[in-house]
């Protein structure tokens, strides 16, 4: 089998080339794909691509082949990319490439949820994340949500995709801390799975510096935020917290809601940089970047539903809000989540739980892995 990432920040599905792919030796898996190996595999009349992502890019041929996703949902004559150079593959060391979610650029480029869709395996293109730090509690849904996970006593917060846009693009927002008045602005917000972080643009970077400096005066601010704190025992957390770090909360469409943070600290109790003792946030910045990507934080607070055909995402209140420990736990189970996935899928409105990682295979020999 073959793990992915799963990415609502491109629309492309690939993994990489096991024989021809000559920058791939950072990669700790080498199974990868071979067509020859396969007897399903067929050309692609589809040109070769460069794919441009933010660590780089990958060069891909296309093949036409069956995929596997789990143990029973299988997608056939599905055409993806098939990896010969991939950029600074140390990134996606624990992976085999590449789920693109975000919604399809064309016909001719269909998305594997649009392709389930088409060919009806699933009644709806939708996917919903069930993210959680804890091993083995994460759920990837296709096709649907599973109300079990949502608490419906809790508000949930069903937003609007900008049109026209092959994106998970939101509208413009505003931000605000500790309940002080929210600063608009101009900048719209994509939500992004792929990255285990928020990023901000530089300039509401230095407004989210400035209330971070009010808290803690002992934050470092680089690409990502820093902030020396004396080591802590676990009970003392949420009292630690409250006293060196703000509550952000997000305005969009008027709704608005909070990040604590619980869910944007990466890790505490490590040596910074500076060379003292402290925590690790999820919060970055981009000097080029023209929007917010909400990435792990959000993921980690919310059950997050993604409508294609609808055009809207919902974050729902999870059932289970464990919050992460962020004096042991680190934050790149986000990155590399499809270890620890659960793949459930819904069809025909009933949901079938498979308690098993997730692994896509392609190929057809007897649908076994390669």
């Amino acid at each position: 089998g073959m793990l992915v990432l799963l990415d609502t920040g491109s629309p492309w599905f690939w993994v990489n080339d096991r024989v021809k792919c000559d920058t791939c030796d950072a990669f700790q898996f080498r199974i990868g794909y071979y067509c020859n190996e396969s007897k399903t595999c067929l050309p692609s009349k589809r040109k070769n691509a460069n794919l441009t992502y933010g660590i780089g890019v990958t060069e891909v041929r296309y093949q036409t082949d069956s995929v596997l996703i789990g143990s029973n949902l299988f997608a056939q004559n599905f055409t993806f990319g098939v990896a010969y150079r991939v950029e600074d593959s140390n990134d996606l060391a624990s992976t085999n490439g590449i789920w693109g979610l975000s919604p399809s650029v064309s016909k001719e480029e269909a998305t594997l949820i649009a392709d389930l869709r088409a060919k009806g395996k699933i009644q709806e293109m939708v996917f919903s994340f069930y993210l959680s730090r804890q091993e083995g509690e994460s759920k990837f849904i296709i096709g649907g949500i599973d109300p079990a996970l949502i608490d419906s006593n809790q508000t949930f917060f069903s937003l609007n995709l900008v049109e026209q846009q092959n994106s998970w693009e939101l509208f413009d927002s505003g931000i605000s801390f500790d309940e002080f008045q929210s600063i608009s602005f101009n900048t719209r917000v994509v939500l992004d799975s792929g990255s285990t972080h928020i990023v901000f643009p530089s300039l509401v970077f230095e407004i989210v510096k400035k209330h971070f400096e009010w808290r803690n005066e002992h934050c470092k601010f680089g690409d990502q935020i820093e902030c020396e704190v004396e080591e802590f025992d676990s009970n003392e957390e949420e009292q630690i917290f409250e006293e060196y770090f703000p509550v952000i909360a997000l305005n969009i469409e008027g709704q608005k809601f909070k990040i604590e943070p619980r869910y944007y600290i990466e890790r505490c109790n490590v040596r910074l940089a500076s060379g003292g003792f402290g925590c690790r946030l999820l919060i970055a910045q981009v000097s080029d970047l023209d929007v917010i990507i909400l990435g792990g934080p959000i993921f980690y607070k919310y059950y997050i539903a993604f409508y294609e055909e609808r055009r809207k995402i919902i974050l729902f209140p999870k059932a289970k809000q464990e919050g992460p420990n962020p004096t042991s736990t680190s934050s790149k189970m986000l990155k590399w989540a499809v270890f620890g996935i659960f793949v459930v899928l819904v069809v025909a409105c009933f949901i079938d739980r498979m308690v098993r990682r997730y692994l896509p295979s392609i190929g057809s020999r007897g649908y076994t892995a390669i």
